[in-house]
């Protein structure tokens, strides 16, 4: 009887420490995606600043140069589920990029390599991450919204005597910053 009580307290007692697991209060992680606040591939850190709420900070590479971000992310509860977020970021532009493209200069048409300017991107991203959190608090997610571009001009020929072809400006105009986020990442408590 004294070894059955004894086990009985030991599982319960094994229980309720589980039960009680510290939340962490800071995560590095890596992450990828479309139209990911970190871009293509990138690096982010999360830190608690209020027990619901951590504070999004990330570096990536992306379609349009280098990016970053600074955001919030709700996390209603420390466990699987939604957490919504949203942020800040900036794409950096390439100053100059040689592409082959339809130009009109001085009323002919050709085709011809021409430097291309992409201009830095200011966007603002609303969405939410459905999370994973593991008994050993690694964050696996999943992050999906809209990413809307606060720029306008976001490219342009440098040669300012060539004019792109509206074919053309239809595809830079198509793979600007912004749209629907779709990205995945893992994160690592600290």
């Amino acid at each position: 009887m004294k070894k059955t009580l004894v086990i009985i307290a030991l599982l319960v007692s094994t229980t309720i420490v589980s039960a009680q697991r510290k939340t962490p209060n800071f995560y590095l992680g890596l992450g990828t995606g479309i139209n990911n606040p970190i871009g293509l591939l990138g690096v982010r850190a999360e830190a608690r600043v209020a027990p619901k709420v951590l504070l999004d900070l990330g570096a990536g590479i992306g379609s349009w140069g280098y990016k970053t971000t600074v955001g919030l992310m709700y996390e209603p509860k420390h466990e699987r589920g939604f957490c919504p977020k949203i942020s800040y970021a900036r794409a950096s532009g390439i100053d100059s990029l040689l592409i082959t493209a339809e130009v009109t200069s001085a009323g002919v048409t050709s085709i011809k390599q021409v430097g291309l300017q992409l201009h830095p991107v200011n966007l603002l991203n609303i969405g939410t991450q459905y999370q994973w959190i593991t008994r050993k608090e690694l964050r696996l997610f999943l992050e999906f919204g809209y990413s809307i571009s606060l720029t306008s001009n976001t490219f342009e020929l440098r040669d300012k005597r060539n004019t792109l072809s509206d074919k053309d400006k239809a595809v830079y105009s198509a793979i600007n910053p912004g749209g629907i986020i779709l990205a995945f990442g893992i994160s690592f408590p600290l």
